[in-house]
Protein backbone atom coordinates (compact mmCIF):
# COMPACT_ATOMS: atom_id res chain seq x y z
CA UNK A 1 0.00 0.00 0.00
CA UNK A 2 1.75 3.48 -1.28
CA UNK A 3 1.54 6.16 1.11
CA UNK A 4 -0.94 8.33 -0.57
CA UNK A 5 -3.69 5.56 0.01
CA UNK A 6 -2.50 5.06 3.53
CA UNK A 7 -3.20 8.44 4.69
CA UNK A 8 -6.62 8.42 2.53
CA UNK A 9 -7.85 5.47 4.78
CA UNK A 10 -6.31 7.19 8.10
CA UNK A 11 -8.53 10.35 6.96
CA UNK A 12 -11.64 8.47 6.14
CA UNK A 13 -11.26 6.52 10.04
CA UNK A 14 -10.56 9.47 11.90
CA UNK A 15 -14.00 11.15 10.07
CA UNK A 16 -15.75 8.40 10.86
CA UNK A 17 -14.76 9.07 14.46
CA UNK A 18 -15.44 12.74 14.66
CA UNK A 19 -19.33 11.87 13.48
CA UNK A 20 -19.77 9.45 16.16
CA UNK A 21 -18.77 11.52 18.31
CA UNK A 22 -20.78 14.92 17.30
CA UNK A 23 -23.64 12.10 16.97
CA UNK A 24 -23.06 10.59 20.50
CA UNK A 25 -22.94 14.45 22.10
CA UNK A 26 -26.60 15.59 19.98
CA UNK A 27 -27.86 12.59 21.46
CA UNK A 28 -27.18 13.09 25.07
CA UNK A 29 -28.29 17.03 24.88
CA UNK A 30 -31.73 15.84 23.24
CA UNK A 31 -31.91 13.44 26.10
CA UNK A 32 -31.32 16.18 28.91
CA UNK A 33 -33.78 18.30 27.02
CA UNK A 34 -36.54 15.59 26.87
CA UNK A 35 -35.90 15.33 30.99
CA UNK A 36 -36.14 18.84 31.29
CA UNK A 37 -39.18 19.51 29.66
CA UNK A 38 -42.57 18.11 31.39
CA UNK A 39 -45.71 18.33 29.57
CA UNK A 40 -48.18 19.76 31.38
CA UNK A 41 -50.57 17.44 30.15
CA UNK A 42 -48.37 14.62 32.35
CA UNK A 43 -48.89 16.66 35.55
CA UNK A 44 -50.80 15.36 38.55
CA UNK A 45 -52.95 18.18 40.46
CA UNK A 46 -53.26 17.05 43.98
CA UNK A 47 -55.93 20.07 44.82
CA UNK A 48 -58.84 19.07 43.08
CA UNK A 49 -59.85 22.47 44.90
CA UNK A 50 -59.85 26.05 43.12
CA UNK A 51 -58.09 29.00 45.06
CA UNK A 52 -62.31 30.17 45.81
CA UNK A 53 -62.86 27.50 47.39
CA UNK A 54 -60.23 27.99 49.73
CA UNK A 55 -61.49 29.18 53.60
CA UNK A 56 -58.83 28.54 55.77
CA UNK A 57 -54.86 27.34 55.67
CA UNK A 58 -52.77 26.33 58.50
CA UNK A 59 -49.08 25.22 58.23
CA UNK A 60 -45.71 25.62 60.13
CA UNK A 61 -41.99 26.45 58.77
CA UNK A 62 -38.69 27.30 60.18
CA UNK A 63 -40.36 30.85 61.57
CA UNK A 64 -43.11 28.89 63.78
CA UNK A 65 -46.60 27.92 63.15
CA UNK A 66 -49.92 29.99 61.45
CA UNK A 67 -53.54 30.33 60.67
CA UNK A 68 -55.81 32.46 58.51
CA UNK A 69 -59.07 32.17 57.24
CA UNK A 70 -61.16 34.20 54.77
CA UNK A 71 -63.57 36.12 55.97
CA UNK A 72 -66.24 37.75 53.16
CA UNK A 73 -63.39 37.40 50.91
CA UNK A 74 -60.71 39.30 53.12
CA UNK A 75 -58.13 37.24 54.74
CA UNK A 76 -57.11 37.50 58.17
CA UNK A 77 -54.66 36.33 60.71
CA UNK A 78 -56.21 34.08 62.70
CA UNK A 79 -54.22 35.07 66.29
CA UNK A 80 -54.82 38.67 65.20
CA UNK A 81 -57.56 39.80 62.84
CA UNK A 82 -56.13 43.32 62.60
CA UNK A 83 -52.80 42.20 61.32
CA UNK A 84 -52.88 44.17 57.87
CA UNK A 85 -52.01 41.34 55.26
CA UNK A 86 -50.99 42.32 51.87
CA UNK A 87 -54.44 40.86 50.85
CA UNK A 88 -53.03 40.97 46.61
CA UNK A 89 -49.99 39.21 47.88
CA UNK A 90 -51.58 36.86 50.33
CA UNK A 91 -54.29 35.92 47.49
CA UNK A 92 -51.53 34.91 45.19
CA UNK A 93 -50.45 32.87 47.86
CA UNK A 94 -54.00 30.99 47.92
CA UNK A 95 -53.67 30.41 44.53
CA UNK A 96 -50.27 28.57 44.46
CA UNK A 97 -52.13 26.51 47.16
CA UNK A 98 -54.87 25.73 45.08
CA UNK A 99 -52.33 24.53 42.05
CA UNK A 100 -50.07 21.78 44.09
CA UNK A 101 -48.99 19.76 41.55
CA UNK A 102 -46.51 17.27 41.30
CA UNK A 103 -44.66 15.72 38.28
CA UNK A 104 -44.67 12.22 39.19
CA UNK A 105 -45.63 9.69 41.79
CA UNK A 106 -42.72 8.12 43.37
CA UNK A 107 -44.82 6.05 46.47
CA UNK A 108 -43.22 2.81 45.14
CA UNK A 109 -39.26 4.01 45.14
CA UNK A 110 -39.25 4.91 48.72
CA UNK A 111 -38.19 3.02 51.71
CA UNK A 112 -37.52 5.52 53.79
CA UNK A 113 -38.90 8.55 54.50
CA UNK A 114 -35.81 10.12 56.24
CA UNK A 115 -34.05 9.77 52.70
CA UNK A 116 -36.52 12.47 51.81
CA UNK A 117 -36.72 15.25 54.43
CA UNK A 118 -40.25 14.06 55.20
CA UNK A 119 -39.07 12.84 58.42
CA UNK A 120 -38.26 16.25 59.51
CA UNK A 121 -40.78 18.26 56.78
CA UNK A 122 -39.37 21.79 56.09
CA UNK A 123 -43.13 22.57 55.72
CA UNK A 124 -46.37 21.30 57.24
CA UNK A 125 -50.22 22.48 55.49
CA UNK A 126 -53.22 21.63 56.02
CA UNK A 127 -56.07 23.41 53.79
CA UNK A 128 -59.44 24.13 54.85
CA UNK A 129 -62.41 23.70 51.61
CA UNK A 130 -65.51 25.14 51.63
CA UNK A 131 -67.53 21.63 51.38
CA UNK A 132 -65.80 21.35 54.91
CA UNK A 133 -62.87 18.69 54.08
CA UNK A 134 -59.36 19.22 54.40
CA UNK A 135 -56.25 17.82 53.44
CA UNK A 136 -52.76 17.99 54.52
CA UNK A 137 -49.47 18.51 52.63
CA UNK A 138 -45.78 17.52 53.74
CA UNK A 139 -43.27 19.41 52.20
CA UNK A 140 -39.38 17.45 52.53
CA UNK A 141 -36.18 18.24 50.54
CA UNK A 142 -36.02 20.25 47.39
CA UNK A 143 -33.40 17.64 44.83
CA UNK A 144 -31.55 20.26 42.53
CA UNK A 145 -31.36 17.60 40.10
CA UNK A 146 -34.75 17.52 39.50
CA UNK A 147 -35.82 20.93 40.25
CA UNK A 148 -38.43 19.38 42.54
CA UNK A 149 -39.71 19.30 45.98
CA UNK A 150 -40.20 15.57 47.68
CA UNK A 151 -43.95 15.92 48.56
CA UNK A 152 -46.53 13.51 50.39
CA UNK A 153 -50.49 13.85 50.52
CA UNK A 154 -52.49 11.12 52.37
CA UNK A 155 -51.12 8.12 51.56
CA UNK A 156 -48.47 8.89 48.17
CA UNK A 157 -45.57 10.63 48.12
CA UNK A 158 -44.66 12.46 45.22
CA UNK A 159 -41.95 15.01 43.36
CA UNK A 160 -43.72 18.54 43.24
CA UNK A 161 -43.30 21.39 40.59
CA UNK A 162 -44.86 23.71 42.34
CA UNK A 163 -43.18 26.19 45.01
CA UNK A 164 -45.03 25.46 48.17
CA UNK A 165 -41.90 25.03 49.97
CA UNK A 166 -40.53 28.22 48.89
CA UNK A 167 -44.41 30.18 49.04
CA UNK A 168 -44.64 29.48 52.69
CA UNK A 169 -41.27 29.18 54.10
CA UNK A 170 -40.98 32.93 55.39
CA UNK A 171 -42.01 35.01 58.50
CA UNK A 172 -45.80 36.55 59.65
CA UNK A 173 -44.53 39.84 58.88
CA UNK A 174 -43.57 38.64 55.09
CA UNK A 175 -47.51 39.04 54.11
CA UNK A 176 -48.07 42.27 56.20
CA UNK A 177 -48.93 45.26 53.48
CA UNK A 178 -46.43 48.05 53.76
CA UNK A 179 -46.49 52.05 54.16
CA UNK A 180 -44.04 54.15 51.95
CA UNK A 181 -42.42 57.33 53.71
CA UNK A 182 -44.78 60.34 52.81
CA UNK A 183 -42.87 62.09 49.54
CA UNK A 184 -43.46 65.77 50.45
CA UNK A 185 -42.48 68.56 47.85
CA UNK A 186 -40.02 71.11 49.48
CA UNK A 187 -42.03 74.08 48.78
CA UNK A 188 -44.72 72.98 50.39
CA UNK A 189 -43.38 72.68 53.65
CA UNK A 190 -44.03 75.53 56.24
CA UNK A 191 -41.79 74.17 59.53
CA UNK A 192 -40.48 71.35 61.06
CA UNK A 193 -40.70 70.25 64.69
CA UNK A 194 -37.99 68.14 66.00
CA UNK A 195 -38.42 67.12 69.42
CA UNK A 196 -41.34 69.93 70.22
CA UNK A 197 -38.64 72.41 69.19
CA UNK A 198 -40.32 73.94 66.23
CA UNK A 199 -37.98 75.62 62.92
CA UNK A 200 -38.99 77.34 60.27
CA UNK A 201 -36.02 79.22 58.46
CA UNK A 202 -35.64 78.59 55.37
CA UNK A 203 -32.46 77.42 55.38
CA UNK A 204 -33.00 74.96 57.90
CA UNK A 205 -36.29 73.75 55.78
CA UNK A 206 -33.91 73.26 52.98
CA UNK A 207 -31.00 71.60 54.82
CA UNK A 208 -33.80 69.20 56.46
CA UNK A 209 -35.98 68.53 53.29
CA UNK A 210 -32.40 67.52 51.67
CA UNK A 211 -31.90 64.74 54.52
CA UNK A 212 -36.03 63.99 54.62
CA UNK A 213 -35.64 62.77 50.93
CA UNK A 214 -32.67 59.92 51.75
CA UNK A 215 -34.71 58.83 54.84
CA UNK A 216 -36.21 55.20 53.62
CA UNK A 217 -37.13 52.01 55.29
CA UNK A 218 -35.42 48.76 55.30
CA UNK A 219 -37.40 46.00 56.08
CA UNK A 220 -40.44 44.83 58.46
CA UNK A 221 -38.90 44.78 62.27
CA UNK A 222 -42.50 43.69 64.16
CA UNK A 223 -46.10 44.17 64.74
CA UNK A 224 -47.63 46.24 67.46
CA UNK A 225 -44.94 45.74 69.73
CA UNK A 226 -43.57 49.41 70.69
CA UNK A 227 -42.60 49.03 74.11
CA UNK A 228 -39.92 46.16 73.44
CA UNK A 229 -38.25 49.17 70.92
CA UNK A 230 -38.84 51.73 73.52
CA UNK A 231 -41.05 54.05 71.61
CA UNK A 232 -43.16 55.07 74.62
CA UNK A 233 -39.60 56.08 76.49
CA UNK A 234 -37.00 56.79 74.16
CA UNK A 235 -38.78 57.99 70.74
CA UNK A 236 -37.66 60.86 68.95
CA UNK A 237 -40.61 62.93 66.94
CA UNK A 238 -40.20 64.80 63.56
CA UNK A 239 -43.19 66.56 62.42
CA UNK A 240 -43.15 67.69 58.94
CA UNK A 241 -45.81 70.77 58.45
CA UNK A 242 -46.59 71.40 54.90
CA UNK A 243 -49.50 73.33 53.21
CA UNK A 244 -51.73 71.97 50.34
CA UNK A 245 -53.27 74.60 47.65
CA UNK A 246 -56.61 73.48 46.24
CA UNK A 247 -59.50 75.28 44.32
CA UNK A 248 -63.15 74.37 43.90
CA UNK A 249 -65.64 75.42 41.25
CA UNK A 250 -68.69 77.24 42.65
CA UNK A 251 -72.29 76.71 40.75
CA UNK A 252 -71.99 80.50 39.58
CA UNK A 253 -68.60 79.61 37.86
CA UNK A 254 -66.00 81.41 40.25
CA UNK A 255 -63.24 79.84 41.24
CA UNK A 256 -62.65 79.64 44.99
CA UNK A 257 -58.99 78.89 45.95
CA UNK A 258 -57.69 77.49 49.49
CA UNK A 259 -54.90 76.38 51.20
CA UNK A 260 -55.13 73.23 53.60
CA UNK A 261 -52.34 72.65 56.55
CA UNK A 262 -51.25 69.02 57.17
CA UNK A 263 -48.64 67.50 59.28
CA UNK A 264 -46.19 64.55 59.01
CA UNK A 265 -45.34 62.69 61.68
CA UNK A 266 -42.11 60.57 61.65
CA UNK A 267 -41.45 58.37 65.60
CA UNK A 268 -38.29 56.63 65.69
CA UNK A 269 -35.85 55.24 68.37
CA UNK A 270 -31.82 54.75 67.51
CA UNK A 271 -30.89 52.05 69.57
CA UNK A 272 -27.03 50.52 69.04
CA UNK A 273 -26.93 51.80 65.78
CA UNK A 274 -29.98 50.10 64.35
CA UNK A 275 -32.95 52.54 63.60
CA UNK A 276 -36.34 51.70 64.16
CA UNK A 277 -39.56 53.39 62.67
CA UNK A 278 -43.37 53.94 62.53
CA UNK A 279 -45.38 55.72 60.28
CA UNK A 280 -48.45 57.51 60.94
CA UNK A 281 -51.47 55.67 61.16
CA UNK A 282 -49.35 52.40 61.12
CA UNK A 283 -49.14 49.94 63.67
CA UNK A 284 -46.05 48.16 61.63
CA UNK A 285 -42.16 48.68 63.00
CA UNK A 286 -39.50 49.06 60.19
CA UNK A 287 -35.93 49.37 60.72
CA UNK A 288 -34.63 51.79 58.71
CA UNK A 289 -31.66 54.63 56.93
CA UNK A 290 -31.05 58.45 57.25
CA UNK A 291 -33.21 59.38 60.49
CA UNK A 292 -30.11 59.74 62.52
CA UNK A 293 -29.34 62.59 60.22
CA UNK A 294 -32.90 64.62 61.01
CA UNK A 295 -31.45 64.95 64.41
CA UNK A 296 -28.30 67.02 63.11
CA UNK A 297 -29.72 69.82 60.50
CA UNK A 298 -26.88 72.42 60.53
Amino acid sequence: MNKYIKNILIGIVLLGLLICIFLAVKGCENNGDEQSEIPNDTMIDLSGYGAEDIIEINYTNQYGSFAFTSEGGTWKYKDDPALPLDQTAFANIITTVSTISAMRDITDEVSDNANYGLDEPKITLEVTYSDSKKQSYIVGDYNTNISGSYLKTGDRMYVSATSIGTVLDVALFEHIKTSDIAVLSADTVTAVVINGVEYSEEQFLESFMEKYSLVYTVDVEDYKNEEKYGFDSSENTVTVKYSVKSSSVLDDGSVVESVNDHEYTLRFVICDDIQYLMLPDDVVIYTANGLDSLLNIE
